[in-house]
């Protein structure tokens, strides 16, 4: 039986490579594509619940703190523990740990020392951003 269910995305985040969709499933499942904020559209195949977080992160990504975050930073998922290799994270390099959402977004703001990234969510099917 095929499973008709959409599924639901978790956030969204523009870097200079395109975007990167989180959705949520029994791992961390990445849905790249060539969008950016003004040509992003809703894939038809997932489901965007209100308030999921939207990054735009690409001014950030062109600078020395950007690309250090994006080498040396964590990996973002939808699962609030992820273990390697069967065990929790512990004595993992930065750059091979995976963090939420919301520990993502803590992180990049105190990497974001020029205030680059946009933040916004997604609401009726269309990015709002924050002000």
């Amino acid at each position: 039986m095929i499973n008709k269910k959409p599924r639901k995305v978790s956030s969204i985040k523009f870097g200079n490579g395109g975007s990167s969709e989180i959705v949520e499933d029994r791992f961390p499942t990445h849905v790249s594509g060539y969008y950016s904020p003004e040509n992003w559209e809703p894939l038809a195949w997932l489901d965007y619940p209100d308030g999921i977080p939207v990054i735009d992160a690409r001014d950030f990504y062109r600078t020395t703190e950007g690309i250090e975050f994006s080498i040396s930073g964590p990996m973002l998922t939808n699962k609030a523990s992820v273990k390697i290799n069967g065990s929790k994270q512990k004595n993992i390099p930065s750059y091979l740990q995976y963090v939420t959402i919301k520990k993502y977004i803590e992180l990049m703001k105190k990497a974001d020392v020029k205030n680059l990234v946009k933040y916004g969510h997604i609401e009726n099917m269309s990015i709002v951003w924050e002000v």
